[in-house]
């Protein structure tokens, strides 16, 4: 393999691996940083819930006046010593809603009008709300909660409308208050955890598209790479070449030549030191002619 080559070929492997590698950490960096935006984001969505779920539990649930697509809801009704219903002086009807139903409401009009669209979902070993009955991995989970094994578990998952959801799930701890709709649970227990699925179908497309653009930049990059080392390579072969080519003529007795290169660095000196063999040798030829 000539020298020109393997010059090319050390220095591109150097090069492309300074590349891939420098790739290869935006790209996790950039992973890293959009699975910190969803956590942060799953994060402060369940302080807020939590926060409105113990002070709408702390006060046995509020009651709203019935409407057209809001009534008493019947699991509610279900619940032995729940007062799910009541009327006004007026004769309107009010419907009690209780921490979980308001949650829902927030999840649903947060979808509505696309603000930070979320769903929310209480998944329990013992759900009231058919709604909140877990998966199998739900289960799974919501039993390391209880062990104490975890506090909260987050992963990315596949909806079965084919979207992209981050799902951040974090365990409930049951208060006094939960009691009134919960008379089954235990005070201070983990019955049951807080769900949250936020959409990254938009975000996700967008990193991709940032990827590939990057993916892009980089191509480019390495096209240069490859034609400045081919230059580098061309610049430090050629004068060898040149001076193998000259050593040629020398051993076939061709000497009235001189070598051009003006380099100020080692392969100058070696031309200038093989123009003074050669004029040595011319020298020592007439001498040896006479």
């Amino acid at each position: 393999m000539k020298l020109k080559t393997r010059m090319i070929l050390a220095i591109g492997a150097v090069l492309l691996g300074a590349l891939v590698a420098t790739f290869v950490f935006v790209a996790n960096s950039q992973k890293t940083q959009s699975e910190s935006l969803y956590y942060n984001q799953a994060k402060s969505i369940d302080s807020s819930l939590s926060l409105v779920r113990t002070v709408v539990s702390g006060h046995g649930g509020v009651f709203a006046k019935q409407k057209d697509g809001f009534g008493v809801n019947p699991f509610l009704a279900a619940i032995p010593d729940v007062k799910a219903e009541m009327k006004s002086a007026k004769g309107d009807k009010f419907a009690l809603i209780n921490g979980f139903s308001f949650m829902q409401e927030m999840s649903d009009i947060s979808q509505k009008e696309g603000k930070t669209a979320f769903t929310y979902r209480a998944p329990s070993d013992k759900p009231i709300n058919p709604m909140n009955k877990p998966s199998d991995k739900e289960l799974e989970v919501l039993g390391s909660m209880k062990d104490g094994a975890l506090t909260e578990e987050y992963t990315k998952v596949v909806g079965e409308d084919g979207k992209k959801y981050y799902v951040y799930n974090a365990a409930m701890v049951t208060k006094e208050e939960c009691m009134k709709c919960h008379p089954d649970y235990t005070i201070g227990g983990v019955d049951g955890m807080m769900s949250i699925s936020l959409p990254i179908d938009e975000a996700e497309a967008r990193n991709a598209a940032s990827m590939l653009n990057l993916g892009y930049i980089f191509a480019a990059a390495l096209i240069i790479v490859v034609g400045v080392t081919y230059v580098l390579a061309s610049r430090v072969t050629a004068p060898i070449k040149h001076l193998a080519e000259a050593a040629d003529k020398v051993s076939k007795g061709e000497m009235d030549f001189v070598i051009d290169i003006n380099r100020k660095d080692e392969i100058g000196e070696l031309a200038e030191a093989f123009n003074r063999l050669i004029a040595s040798i011319k020298i020592l030829s007439m001498t040896n002619d006479q």
